[in-house]
């Protein structure tokens, strides 16, 4: 990338506004891999699941602090497929202290699994959390297990299909 990036802080990758257009996970992150040293906030989707490079995106700025992923299971299966490519987490990961944006239409075992497995764990401080299906709920679960140590606030959205809205923010103390 050029230098003239080095300085940005912020960087915000979206493809089509719903699900209807493309989803990042079919364009290319290449050209956007190391964009700027200094990155600190990275938003990305809509992803469809899985987007095996999809980590190797987000580690390859160590300073990331704030991470946004909205998407959905691209299959729409809950099973694991012996055909979809493997995701391959890199050795080194980023500092992840700071938000973390997540809403998943379904499939949330896809994007949250390879996130527990990042090498330098998770240390988020304000993760806001949002799911559609009972079975995501356990994955959300685990996150914001992983994150308990550094936790101040936690925003959790649970909107299963044809139901009331269960929604509650906590600080924690």
């Amino acid at each position: 990338m050029d230098s003239a990036f080095s300085g940005v802080e912020s960087l915000d990758v979206t493809v089509g506004n719903d699900y209807r257009y493309p989803s990042v996970s079919e364009v290319s992150l290449a050209p956007f891999h190391n964009f700027s040293p200094t990155l600190k906030s990275l938003d990305v989707g809509p992803i469809a699941f899985p987007c095996p490079r999809l980590f190797d995106f987000v580690c390859s700025f160590p300073l990331l602090e704030n991470l946004g992923l909205e998407g959905h299971n691209g299959a729409w299966l809950d099973e694991e497929d012996p055909y979809e490519p493997r995701i391959v987490i890199p050795s080194t990961s980023p500092v992840l202290s700071g938000n973390l944006e997540f809403h998943v239409l379904a499939g949330a075992a896809k994007i949250v699994r390879p996130l527990l497995d990042l090498p330098n764990g998770l240390h988020f401080r304000s993760p806001a959390l949002s799911c559609e299906f009972m079975e995501d709920t356990q994955w959300v679960t685990e996150l914001v297990t992983l994150c308990s140590h550094s936790l101040e606030s936690l925003d959790i959205l649970h909107t299963p299909r044809c139901a009331f809205i269960c929604a509650w923010s906590t600080p924690i103390t």
